[in-house]
């Protein structure tokens, strides 16, 4: 699924049910402050801002149950690289005034489901903010949602944050790559997107907030030379990656918060192409 949102919306509530919704396995990625262009099913009009908008809209791959035999697969597999650093101790708001860069604070916040109210158990989110005004006596952050007793951290921009999560994105997709180890799963012939399956190319989601040296993207270019590459820089960014999504939270027994909206964050994704399994053939 890939999702872009109107820039007038704070896609956050809708990502959260989104990645309740969704299977583990479903990969999501998209850019959350877009000026839409889209067309729907019959409706043959482009979009037109000034008649109407949409909170956001999606581009939805979904796999065909009823595929014939000797048909591969395509797959999409993501990885991200994270450009901000926790610092100080953990806080908790007292109080809330609504108003409407560089600092951010990361909240985490448990709020239960709108689509499934049914159920009474709270989901775990870690939600970004950027700071506007911070002083003696007020911290002023950009949107809305925080709650009194909701925690947080602080976040800033970190280079070597940065450069070391590109890394670890390059080392995942690593794995993908038929010539780089014996990990790999796929045969040397099917490397480079090649005509019995591979990597056959890559989409770049890159904040605009990262400083120009980190639009980097060598986790993909370098694991897979010659492979269609693309991308966009956004205003805010949007994986599902569970795995990062609450640093300070590694040493507590509670579940980590789930992060979908990012800062200063690029994401990866790669189109891969899975051959139809030769025991298909065996009588």
């Amino acid at each position: 699924m890939i999702v872009f949102g109107d820039q007038r919306v704070d896609l956050n509530p809708i990502l959260a049910e989104i990645d309740c919704v969704m299977p583990e396995e479903t990969v999501i990625v998209g850019d959350a402050c877009s000026r839409l262009i889209c067309k729907s099913g019959h409706n043959s009009q482009a979009y037109n801002s000034d008649l109407y908008f949409f909170d956001a809209v999606a581009l939805i791959f979904a796999k065909d149950k009823n595929k014939p035999h000797g048909i591969g697969e395509t797959q999409f597999r993501s990885t991200l690289s994270t450009g901000v650093m926790p610092f100080g101790p953990e806080l908790r708001a007292i109080t809330m005034k609504d108003e409407a860069a560089g600092l951010y604070i990361g909240v985490i916040q448990k709020r239960p489901s709108c689509i499934e109210q049914e159920k009474m158990e709270l989901r775990t989110y870690l939600v970004f903010y950027e700071v506007i005004v911070a002083n003696a006596e007020y911290l002023v952050v950009k949107g809305v949602g925080i709650q009194p007793g909701d925690t947080f951290l602080f976040y800033n921009l970190d280079s070597a944050t940065a450069s070391a999560t590109c890394h670890s994105a390059y080392e995942k997709f690593q794995v993908l790559n038929p010539a780089s180890s014996s990990r790999n799963l796929y045969s040397r012939d099917s490397a480079g997107g090649g005509g019995n399956g591979g990597v056959f190319g890559g989409l770049i989601f890159s904040s605009s907030y990262r400083e120009e040296s980190y639009f980097d993207s060598y986790p993909i270019y370098r694991n897979f030379p010659g492979t269609p590459l693309t991308g966009i820089v956004c205003g805010r960014d949007i994986g599902r990656d569970s795995e990062t999504s609450s640093v300070w939270q590694e040493d507590k027994e509670e579940s980590p918060g789930r992060c979908s909206l990012h800062v200063c964050t690029t994401v990866y994704l790669v189109f891969l192409y899975i051959p139809p399994s030769p025991d298909l053939y065996i009588n």
